[in-house]
């Protein structure tokens, strides 16, 4: 039996450092179950992560030489949920560099999801506020790469606080323009945040 309309997916990438670890702790997680099915990051991180999320993980920080392997599993594990479902995925890997470029990991994690219809969902924070905060986190793997803080500004790693070329590398892999950004800052008291999106996901 096949669907009459590609099943759907919404995709939270990022960024580090916007509440993320609350959301796959505490929102995620309770969203509806029969309306939703989470295959993100699991909170804390050592607890257990789905094979799915193994799967899509491997795929988008494969090498080169086994990427069409590892997507066409991650491909595989994805066909074996409940295509009625929303499927939601989230991991602020996404848009660190690792292995591969963050740009390539956006490309990749198309590749696997080359099938759905997708949303793109982008918890989002001020410039300055945010690059400093990712730098102190990484700061022991970038250390010798990045020194001090203005060259870790000039870094493609700090790319990701422009947000209008991180909405076009989406929008160009996606080839969609279901992109939501929502801004950190909109957590304080009277913030829109949790109302942003509990719209969405309506």
């Amino acid at each position: 039996m096949t669907l009459s309309t590609p099943p759907q997916a919404i995709l939270h990438i990022g960024l580090p450092k916007t509440a993320t670890t609350a959301l796959q702790r505490h929102y995620f997680p309770a969203l509806p179950k029969h309306r939703f099915t989470y295959i993100g990051t699991a909170q804390p991180r050592p607890d257990h992560p789905s094979g799915t999320y193994k799967s899509i993980m491997a795929a988008v920080e494969s090498p080169a030489d086994c990427l069409a392997d590892r997507v066409n599993d991650a491909q595989a594990m994805l066909a074996m949920l409940p295509q009625q479902k929303t499927l939601v995925f989230s991991e602020e890997l996404i848009t660190v560099d690792g292995v591969v470029s963050w740009q390539e990991k956006i490309d990749r994690l198309h590749q696997v999801f080359a099938m759905y219809t997708c949303t793109i969902l982008i918890t989002i924070r001020e410039p300055v506020s945010g690059l400093f905060s990712l730098y102190v986190e990484l700061y022991r793997s970038l250390e010798r790469r990045f020194p001090t803080l203005v060259e870790f500004a000039e870094s493609n790693q700090a790319q990701i606080f422009d947000f209008r070329y991180l909405a076009a590398v989406a929008r160009q892999a996606f080839r969609t323009t279901s992109i939501v950004l929502i801004p950190f800052e909109d957590l304080k008291p009277g913030g829109g945040f949790l109302s942003r999106l509990s719209d969405l996901f309506e």
